[in-house]
């Protein structure tokens, strides 16, 4: 689920409003505040944290990738090197397949 379907359904102006959200603002101004965010305004922050969790989701899986060549590296080329050459050639496809999946979706979602 998506943090703007989760938002929609669970924020309204009512809770937005309410002290906790903002903090110690008195509550003219919270009104204020709210009265000036519009929801272009909330869209624009929705969209910049998913693109921040789909960073994150990258680098994660970078770092699973990064991993499981070092351990492979460090384990399975001293013993079997014909073995960890395919190996390798099989996860360097993977990752430039993914990689290519990523940079389609990317400039797919830039034309929209």
């Amino acid at each position: 689920m998506t943090i703007r379907r989760r938002m929609r359904r669970t924020a309204s102006s009512q809770e937005l409003l309410k002290p906790g959200f903002l903090g110690r603002i008195p509550d003219e101004a919270r009104k204020s505040i709210w009265q000036k965010i519009g929801s272009h305004h909330i869209s624009k922050m929705l969209d910049i944290e998913e693109h921040n969790q789909q960073r994150f989701l990258l680098v994660v899986c970078l770092s699973i990738f990064s991993l499981l060549l070092i351990t492979l590296t460090i384990f399975l080329a001293p013993k079997n090197p014909d073995l960890y050459k395919d190996i390798v050639q099989i996860l360097i496809s993977f990752a430039g397949g993914s990689g290519l999946g990523y940079g389609l979706r990317g400039r797919n979602d830039k034309k929209d």
